[in-house]
């Protein structure tokens, strides 16, 4: 590749001589061992953020919603997991389509290293998201009930 050729910032597809799709690699592109443990720590570490704000979904929605009454270590929490929970599950279908979108095209929007990383920080935007919105849903939501009674 000569120096005045232009590469985009995404990666292309192009037809061999066999009819098959090749990738074709910006020059840009690393496969240095540092920079891929370093993408490799920041992918554990949104997952494990992700982990934990699903885990605390999971547990709401079980709490409120599907056992009888809400376990005993959350009594203290119990008030202030409410709007949380009222809004829940109008929050994680609201914010489920952009999500999705993002997810699939996120090998088109990333470089070829960076797609893990991608899909996770989507995942954890989904989840940072839909939390987010249902504690503001179930505040509204509490401060509506509260003034009809």
């Amino acid at each position: 590749m000569s120096s005045h050729e232009k590469v985009g910032l995404l990666l292309s597809h192009e037809l061999d001589l066999e009819g098959q799709t090749s990738l074709i690699e910006s020059p840009s592109l690393s496969s240095n061992p540092e920079t891929n443990a370093h993408l490799s720590a920041a992918e554990i570490s949104v997952l494990f953020g992700s982990l934990v704000l699903a885990l605390v979904q999971a547990l709401t929605l079980y709490s409120f919603y599907y056992a009888d009454s809400p376990p005993s270590f959350l009594d203290a929490l119990a008030p202030h997991l409410l709007p949380l929970a009222q809004g829940l599950p109008s929050a994680i279908s609201s914010n489920l389509p952009t999500a999705v979108v993002f997810f699939l095209a996120s090998p088109y929007l990333a470089s070829q290293e960076r797609v893990g990383l991608a899909k996770c920080l989507t995942l954890f935007c989904y989840l940072v998201g839909s939390t987010w919105g249902a504690v503001l849903l179930g505040r509204e939501l509490l401060v509506v009930a509260g003034q009809r009674n």
